[in-house]
């Protein structure tokens, strides 16, 4: 070997990957992920110039002034991603018929970082799902005692999602008493509904500390009570989470002898390791400290986990104003699922509702087709698509609303651009403001991912208590 695959091996402790099957059935199901992750990103138009030419594109706020960062063609971007998914591949095979992990890891390295670049590239692919992967797939290269960080990773994960869960949504079981069909294969009364909700909240927090335990009979409870959670969840969520979870968890847990904490002795070289995980757990706890609720504002949200933290609906309306000519754009987001209202109606989902009115002199000129892409000679004042591709969990998120108002303001330069938010949750009547800035590229605000943002309205004293709760 080489020095510097030698050199390689030991940053990475790749012959630590070579001497237990665990840990290399670990960095197939990372692989693999990767590999289900950039087949699904293959022909997303953020990703690549195209986002840019067609005002499609909603960077998170650590990319919102480089975009320059984005600089391959449509097919450039695909042939790029065809690379990665084919490289995903490669260190999956690749564990079939050798030993050595070293090009596996590198592939899993590199992937790794692309991933994250373009994670961050575009924030509607922001999902628990990617959070979570991302965040063992860190831990995985960069640990020694890789088996008892990832547990530990494991376990962080599961705790950042039972923060998540500390609301009204949960704690008091609006969520899924919202949503038409609850909870499916489970009965459907609210109580017991509202009982299951704050259960799994208990079973996030208390089954993955059981792994410290001495009893085994408590430590294999802990972990089948959390398989079947993963099973079952893939009938609410789909399969992307628990297609995650199960290939992780299962070699993560083979042979579960003993506490996990069992042989462990710190050396300062697992200093990183311990940093990271603190580093988590405190990002987690970032939106309670923040004013306002994270489920409205999603300020600090996306340093922790965010799975489904509430059943919304949402309405955007923008009023474009440039001489003597005004562009009025609405787009209603419903509830995804449908929703039961407090009168006990029922609301169904579906896609969005979208209208567009160009004015002239201050006379209506034209209604347009809500997939229609509005132009002012060659500038795209409005794409529908940069608000439908938004996933359901950041289509309410007042920083998708506030970078299309930045990029008008640059490429358009209107004499007045005025934005409103308004948002639903977990099926009340009552709608919250969130936004209602009449002159936005006069205001010129900016976005902080740490604090409160002053032009992100919260609820006042009159709002319901539901919408006030923290």
């Amino acid at each position: 070997m080489s020095r510097l695959a030698s050199r390689l091996s030991e940053l990475l402790s790749a012959r630590e990957v070579e001497q237990d099957v665990r840990l290399r059935m670990l960095l197939a199901a990372l692989l693999f992920y990767m590999f289900s992750t950039f087949t699904s990103w293959y022909d997303r138009p953020g990703l690549c110039t195209a986002g840019t030419h067609t005002f499609n594109y909603v960077p998170v706020w650590l990319f919102e002034d480089a975009r320059w960062l984005i600089f391959l063609s449509r097919f450039w971007a695909k042939t790029y991603f065809y690379g990665l998914f084919m490289s995903a591949l490669l260190g999956l095979f690749w564990l079939f018929y050798r030993k050595d992990c070293l090009a596996p890891m590198l592939i899993l390295a590199f992937l790794f970082v692309n991933k994250l670049f373009f994670y961050l590239s575009d924030l509607r692919l922001m999902a628990n799902f990617h959070h979570i992967h991302l965040i063992l797939t860190f831990a995985f290269l960069v640990s020694r005692e890789k088996l008892f960080f990832f547990r530990l990773a494991l376990l962080a994960c599961y705790w950042l999602s039972g923060l998540t869960k500390l609301t009204p949504s949960w704690l008091w079981g609006e969520y899924f008493n919202s949503v038409p069909d609850k909870l499916p294969l489970l009965p459907r009364t609210p109580w017991v509904v509202t009982l299951l909700q704050q259960a799994l909240i208990v079973v996030e927090f208390v089954a993955p500390a059981l792994w410290f335990s001495k009893s085994r009979f408590a430590r294999l409870a802990s972990f089948g009570v959390l398989l079947l959670f993963h099973a079952y969840s893939g009938v609410i969520v789909g399969h992307k989470y628990p297609s995650l979870m199960l290939p992780v968890l299962i070699p993560a847990f083979l042979r579960f002898d003993g506490p996990i904490q069992e042989g462990y002795r710190f050396a300062r070289r697992h200093v990183p390791s311990w940093a990271f995980l603190a580093l988590l757990l405190l990002g987690g706890l970032l939106p309670f400290a923040i004013p306002g609720d994270v489920r409205l504002t999603a300020e600090g949200r996306y340093f922790g986990l965010f799975m489904f933290d509430a059943n919304r609906a949402v309405s955007f309306r923008a009023r474009i104003e440039k001489a003597d000519k005004a562009v009025v754009f609405q787009i209603d987001r419903p509830w995804r699922d449908g929703a039961i209202l407090d009168d006990g109606t029922l609301e169904s989902g579906g896609r969005p509702r979208i209208g567009v009115e160009i004015y002239r002199g201050g006379r209506l000129e034209q209604r347009l087709d809500a997939e229609t892409v509005v132009l002012d000679g060659q500038t795209i004042l409005i794409n529908p698509k940069l608000f439908e591709l938004a996933a359901y969990r950041t289509n309410g998120d007042p920083y998708l609303y506030y970078f299309y108002g930045k990029q008008l303001c640059r490429s358009y330069r209107p004499d007045r651009l005025q934005l409103e938010l308004w948002q639903q949750l977990d099926g009340h009547q009552e709608r919250v403001k969130l936004m209602d800035i009449p002159d936005f590229c006069g205001l010129n605000p900016r976005y902080s991912a740490f604090r409160h943002n002053d032009w992100i309205l919260l609820p006042g004293p009159d709002a319901p208590a539901f919408y006030r709760w923290w």
